[in-house]
């Protein structure tokens, strides 16, 4: 059986054709090179979204009307391009496919001031009391806690792990952030100026980075106008995307396909990149030279998409993989970690600090959609 997989915009019946080339299949076309190429690769991750709330809340917690069952299903699973299923289907390139099961809110036992101590304590919780409410977790790959009332130790408990979140304090991409940690990614690392130690959340070109970094805005749908929200929240922000370096990173099928063009080293070869936002799976998006001293990727980013506010695109975006020592409390193993960034036209050169590998603009950039890199390593 074929499943089509349809979004706002698209109408089927769809051609094998068109759904070839668009899973970056050559002629000639047919239904089995198309699963091939995309269909049989994907990762769906199950979801089950629970509701809870505290049987008796903290004192003086804040009061906020809780989220409608269609609000919370146009945040995190409808068809509307900016919800968070909808940015990580093409963050992952359709490489991963969130699916949702919607629970009703029902109650958490207990006190609030004694039982929520950290995400991990109370998803613990939450668990054993939906094991108890008859929620059939073992249907699922993780879920994802909406708790009322805020504020608490809200986030991923682990990388892949469940989530445990309030509704109301919180951006838009912070959701996006927390579910790319549900399926796996974890932090991009980058060097602190403060004391040139690598650290977490520092890379302006991926979303398991920072919060609030190069977002976008996004119109916050009509019937959605309404959505209770704390006063002065900046909640209508998306994300940019995952940087190419952590699909290459985390995702196995994305490493071993045709949009990974692997340079040797003791070796100059000319490359041609297309931007991360504008690619789909198939079309080049990363370089990545494997040193002794661990990988080095090169991307090109264009403001563009996810991406439209990124102030410094266009721009070649430098990450590597196990080259950089990490904080001894850091949990993450070998992490995307951001090197450099240059602005892309034409002679631009761009290095990693060891200079064991550097590209240089020949063609494209500025802008285009493309650019031609000879990348020495």
């Amino acid at each position: 059986m074929l499943s089509l997989r349809t979004a706002n915009g698209v109408s089927v019946p769809a051609s094998v054709k068109q759904l070839s080339r668009e899973a970056g299949q050559s002629a000639p076309y047919s239904v089995r090179g198309m699963l091939r190429s995309r269909g049989s690769r994907r990762r769906v991750v199950r979801v089950a979204l629970l509701r809870y709330a505290w049987q008796t809340p903290r004192p003086g917690s804040p009061v906020i009307a809780r989220w409608t069952d269609q609000q919370v299903r146009e945040i995190f699973a409808a068809e509307n391009t900016w919800s968070v299923e909808q940015y990580w289907w093409r963050a992952s390139m359709g490489l991963v496919d969130l699916v949702f099961d919607f629970y009703p809110w029902r109650t958490l036992p207990g006190m609030q001031a004694t039982l929520d101590v950290g995400r991990g304590a109370v998803n613990d919780l939450i668990r054993a009391q939906a094991a108890s409410d008859g929620v059939p977790l073992d249907k699922y790959d993780q879920i994802c806690t909406l708790l009322d009332p805020p504020p608490g130790d809200r986030g991923a408990t682990h990388s892949p792990g469940d989530v445990v979140v309030d509704e109301a304090p919180f951006a838009h991409e912070f959701f996006q952030h927390e579910f790319g940690h549900l399926m796996g990614y974890e932090h991009a690392f980058g060097l602190r100026a403060t004391d040139q130690t690598w650290q977490a959340y520092i890379d302006n070109f991926d979303v398991m980075a920072d919060s609030l970094n190069n977002t976008r805005n996004i119109p916050a749908a009509q019937d959605l106008a309404g959505l209770p929200l704390p006063p002065g929240l900046l909640f209508w922000r998306s994300g940019r995307r995952l940087s190419a370096a952590s699909l290459y990173r985390y995702e196995s099928a994305f490493a071993s396909s045709p949009s990974v063009v692997r340079v040797p080293t003791k070796a100059s070869q000319s490359v041609r990149l297309v931007a991360l936002s504008k690619g789909r799976f198939g079309d080049p998006v990363v370089a990545v030279v494997s040193t002794a001293k661990g990988d080095v990727t090169i991307e090109y980013r264009i403001a563009e998409g996810d991406d439209s506010a990124m102030s410094q695109a266009p721009a070649l975006v430098v990450h590597s993989i196990g080259r950089r020592p990490l904080p001894p409390k850091a949990h993450e193993i070998n992490p995307v970690v951001f090197e450099a960034q240059a602005a892309a036209r034409i002679g631009t050169t761009i290095a990693i600090s060891e200079r064991d590998v550097q590209a240089n603009v020949t063609a494209g950039g500025g802008g285009a959609n493309s650019v031609t890199l000879n990348i020495t390593a």
